[in-house]
C-alpha cells in the first residue's frame, strides 16, 4: 500500500492589519481535495513577541508543498478566529476523506 502524500502547510499569523485573501484558502483547498491519497499537516503559527509582532524576515507568511511546486504567499493573515475555522474546515474534510489516518495536532506556543 502506496504512502499517502503529505501537504505540509504552515501559516504564520501576524497581529498587523491586513486582509485575508479567499482565493488563496479556495486554491489552498482545492489542491488539498483534488489530489488522492493525500495526508494533510496543518501548522499554525502565531508570531507574537512581548505583546508585539515578530516578524520573521525571509520568511514566507504562508508557504504550501504540492506535488507541482511550492506555493508561496507573503501577504499578512490578521483574523485568527477566521483562518482557524477555515483551516478546521480543510482538515475536518481531508480526515472525512482519508479516514484512519493519523492527525497531528499543533500546539501554539504562548
Amino acid at each position: 500500500m502506496p504512502q499517502p502524500y503529505k501537504f505540509d502547510l504552515k501559516i504564520y499569523l501576524y497581529a498587523e492589519k491586513g486582509q485575508l485573501l479567499v482565493e488563496i484558502l479556495g486554491k489552498i483547498f482545492e489542491a488539498f481535495t483534488s489530489v488522492p491519497n493525500t495526508k494533510c499537516v496543518l501548522t499554525v503559527i502565531e508570531t507574537v513577541e512581548d505583546g508585539r509582532p515578530y516578524l520573521l524576515r525571509n520568511l514566507p507568511v504562508l508557504h504550501l508543498h504540492t506535488r507541482k511546486g511550492d506555493l508561496f504567499y507573503s501577504g499578512d493573515l490578521s483574523n485568527v478566529e477566521k483562518i482557524g475555522r477555515l483551516l478546521q474546515l480543510v482538515e475536518a474534510t481531508m480526515t472525512n476523506r482519508k479516514q484512519g489516518s493519523h492527525q497531528d495536532q499543533a500546539q501554539s506556543e504562548r
